[in-house]
């Protein structure tokens, strides 16, 4: 395998888009006035406008901070989703998708735009972005300039937004901070415990760009409610937090909803916030409901916490459930247990958000009848909200082709591993699903079976 180039083959045959034009003939056996008329079909708008030159896709993540966590889901789920497009329905204008060797960050501070030019220099048009959120923001601008379309299956920070720079070539399929805040709002106005005041939140965070970002999210949507932040603690990404110290705090003022973001350091925090409200008989005086994120909603077996310790806690992972046919016979779940094993108790967080986005760029450039990144990008849109709903590449792509055989551009409504997704007008999630992670008395970690649902307003 070359250094440089990953290029994932196909082991079945497919037919060719566009199948060469028919030999001219007369219709047998009839007999006419004049000269006789070729019925040679005109050219399909495949024929017409198919590129010759393959799609070429390539990859960035990290392997420190709060995406590094999920770095060989989402890197499984890429190469994957290249390999069944190819495989299973013949690539991409009858050629195999190309997928470049991927990129990874290892450190704070590394040089990202050159691992973007990098990319570039080697014909990549679409760009699958798992960096965390600053780091994105410094390759926005090498992406921009080599006209690459950029998607990104995890970064959820609103300040990605701000000052966006991205001229409509970045797309976020995963939740953003104004959709978990908006949930996070709604529970602590909602359902706030006997003994606390409706609309009160604490916020335990890293120190980061997106935690930055999900407490304004928090601030901003609760004070028109009459919700107010009653506690606001950040900490250096790399250093340990004095969980002690904090749940006495936190156990001292209860709130009405606790919001922990960070990673697997605060499913301790949120064991010892409950143990802080047991009398001596260890018995509960004060409920205090915790939501987790991405992060932190991990299997706490190896934990040595008490038992049922977390019963208060709620955390999630974006997406719909993992049991959704992805064709070929195979859920989700099965496929990337195929993948890796481990993966049953690490979870797929932010797998199914990766997978789709080498679906939507194949079927988006399907759609504009292009490799290149701007036209791409105007048609990844088009293809989350045409009429004809589809489910996986090889049936979405039967819809274009049938339509283009026609003459037409066709109208598809791809809803894939990630489950219904709707753009808003920013180019990010507006509407999508979540699922919810509890914890059993042994603090082993349960997917709830049913999704929960989330919008955006607007």
């Amino acid at each position: 395998m070359s250094p440089t180039r990953r290029r994932v083959l196909a082991s079945l045959s497919s037919g060719v888009l566009g199948a060469g034009a028919l030999a001219a003939c007369t219709p047998g056996g009839r007999r006419g006035r004049g000269r006789s008329r070729a019925t040679t079909p005109p050219p399909t708008a495949s024929e017409r406008t198919a590129p010759t030159t393959p799609l070429i896709l390539g990859s960035i993540g990290s392997t420190f901070g709060a995406p590094g966590q999920f770095e060989g889901q989402i890197s499984l789920a890429i190469e994957e989703a290249v390999r069944r497009v190819n495989v299973l329905a013949g690539g991409v204008f009858a050629q195999d998708v190309v997928l470049e060797t991927r990129a990874v960050v290892e450190a704070p501070g590394a040089d990202v735009a050159s691992q973007v030019e990098a990319l570039a220099a080697a014909g990549v048009s679409v760009l699958i972005s798992s960096l965390e959120d600053s780091q994105l923001l410094e390759a926005i601008p090498a992406a921009v300039e080599h006209q690459m379309l950029v998607l990104c299956p995890w970064s959820s920070s609103a300040a990605v937004r701000k000052d966006d720079a991205s001229n409509g070539m970045l797309f976020r399929l995963a939740p953003d901070d104004t959709a978990l805040a908006s949930l996070w709002v709604k529970a602590a106005m909602e359902n706030a415990p006997e003994g606390t005041v409706p609309g009160t939140i604490a916020y335990v965070s890293p120190d980061t760009l997106q935690g930055r970002s999900l407490l304004a999210e928090l601030s901003e949507q609760a004070a028109p409610l009459g919700g107010t932040m009653v506690m606001e603690t950040f900490y250096p990404a790399d250093e340990d937090l004095d969980v002690q110290a904090l749940a006495a705090q936190i156990a001292g003022a209860p709130p009405a909803l606790l919001v922990l973001n960070g990673g697997a350091e605060c499913g301790p925090l949120a064991s010892a916030v409950h143990q802080a409200t047991l009398d001596a008989g260890g018995r509960a005086q004060q409920a205090i409901p915790i939501r987790l994120g991405p992060n932190a909603s991990v299997d706490y077996r190896d934990a040595s916490l008490p038992p049922e310790s977390l019963e208060q806690a709620e955390g999630f992972e974006p997406g719909g459930p993992v049991g959704v046919d992805v064709g070929d016979g195979l859920t989700f779940e099965d496929m990337m247990l195929n993948l890796d094993t481990s993966l049953l108790r690490r979870g797929y967080a932010y797998s199914q958000q990766a997978f789709d986005a080498v679906l939507i760029a194949c079927l988006a450039a399907r759609h504009a009848l292009s490799v290149e990144g701007t036209a791409i990008a105007g048609s990844v849109p088009e293809v989350l909200s045409g009429t004809t709903e589809c489910t996986d590449y090889g049936a979405c792509d039967r819809l274009l082709q049938d339509a283009e055989d026609q003459g037409a551009t066709g109208s598809i409504r791809y809803t894939g591993a990630s489950g219904p997704l709707e753009l808003g007008g920013n180019r990010d999630v507006r509407a999508g699903q979540l699922r919810r992670i509890t914890w059993s008395a042994a603090a082993e970690r349960i997917v709830e079976p049913d999704a929960i649902s989330f919008e955006i307003p607007g």
